[in-house]
């Protein structure tokens, strides 16, 4: 079952016309495959992906940052792991000057500092 369309889907099918045709891709990879291999003639794909070494050659706009609600997305190591030092080290990099430039790269906004959940900065 897809997800229901997102605000600026909203927005981009009432703006369309009658006589033009709007395609929804089953995920946001197969959205930006339709773009690429040109079966579409645009599509409205996640930043890091119109950022990507394969998109390079297109032209994008971005949606304003009003324009719709933030998707936060996080990171977490379980108790229970069999690995912890693996991923401390993995929650490490992350924290990284190097992994920060390649967040920003592709279109990623972190908050001013990382904490465990429940911790404050």
């Amino acid at each position: 079952m897809a997800a229901p369309p997102s605000p600026p889907c909203e927005t981009l099918a009432s703006m369309t016309s009658s006589n033009q045709k709007l395609v929804f891709g089953e995920n946001i990879s197969q959205a930006a495959q339709f773009v690429q291999s040109g079966s579409a003639q645009a599509g409205l794909i996640a930043l890091s992906l119109a950022r990507s070494p394969a998109m390079k050659n297109g032209k994008r706009w971005d949606i304003p940052l009003d324009s719709y609600p933030s998707i936060e997305q996080a990171v977490v190591m379980l108790k229970s792991s069999s690995n912890k030092q693996a991923a401390l080290s993995f929650l490490a990099f992350l924290k990284s000057p190097q992994s920060r430039a390649t967040f920003d790269r592709y279109g990623y906004a972190a908050p001013s500092s990382f904490t465990a959940a429940g911790q404050k900065p």
